[in-house]
């Protein structure tokens, strides 16, 4: 285990930074596991990928600077939205 360190920023549709209050994120983590079938006489596979919510939460961003979110996390591949 570990702990996943996020810096967030908002920006405006230029591309400047820009304050966005209760800017809210969901931590998700997003697991592989394989499917197996049989066509044509020989053997296949193909992914099947689903994701978990493991941690949400609220942040002020201002215009001068980035926020940080830090989360805990296990092993494995995750995704912040």
């Amino acid at each position: 285990g570990g702990t996943a360190k996020f810096s967030l920023i908002a920006v405006d549709p230029d591309g400047k930074r820009e304050a966005l209050k209760g800017a809210q994120w969901t931590l998700v983590k997003v697991e592989r596991n394989y499917q197996w079938y049989r066509s044509n006489n020989s053997w296949n596979y193909e992914p099947v990928t689903f994701t978990k919510s493991i941690a949400n939460g609220q942040v002020d961003l201002n215009a001068d600077g980035d926020a940080t979110v830090s989360v805990p996390v296990d092993w494995g591949q995750y995704r912040l939205e």
